[in-house]
């Protein structure tokens, strides 16, 4: 199939036994920078790292990585600032092309971006003829409790329409998570 094994780890400590695996696996091994979280904060410190003056790695965990540096075996070296770039907006785009909606727009950070109408549920039911009266295709909009979620350039265009309602009315940037954090509201 093309692929090829690997193993990996964070680079903590010395694991000979792991990189004796890989050489006889013929494999790679992948090195993530050893990152401080909530949950390992106290162990860490404890152990003796101390947390880098930016983002979350590890003082002294790429020097670690370093130590598995051999003619013999394939060895990567993946920084925490690299996840935080690269790896989590790959996840975020993966994420939003599968349950994106025809309504979001997705971005190129693997946000979605569509348009909200908030307000009471008789404004809401106004706003609602207004968006049917105009025909709006029906798999552009979706009716939620105290909202209605629909495509941002279509509200931006109907905002005028619109304006009789006592609505909210802003197109939102969120995560591509069910009542994902919003990034950005920009109000109309």
């Amino acid at each position: 199939m093309g692929l090829q094994a690997g193993v990996e780890i964070p680079a903590y400590k010395p694991a000979p036994q792991i990189v004796h695996a890989v050489r006889e696996a013929d494999a790679f091994l992948n090195l993530n920078e050893l990152e401080f979280s909530e949950t390992n904060f106290s162990r860490l410190m404890e152990e003796g790292f101390l947390p880098l003056d930016l983002g979350c790695g590890a003082e002294g965990s790429e020097e670690m990585a370093r130590g598995y540096l051999l003619d013999d075996i394939k060895v990567h070296y993946c920084p925490s600032r690299f996840k935080d770039a690269v790896q989590l907006r790959e996840r975020l785009r993966r994420r939003a092309e599968r349950t994106s909606r025809p309504l979001d727009y997705i971005t190129e950070e693997g946000t979605i971006i569509h348009g909200i109408i908030e307000g009471k549920e008789g404004d809401l039911k106004s706003a609602l003829g207004i968006i049917d009266g105009l025909e709006v295709p029906a798999e552009m909009y979706s009716c939620l409790e105290g909202r209605i979620e629909i495509a941002a350039w279509i509200l931006e265009e109907i905002c005028p329409d619109l304006e009789g309602c006592k609505c909210d009315l802003c197109i939102i940037e969120r995560y591509p998570l069910q009542d994902g954090p919003v990034v950005e509201r920009i109000p109309l």
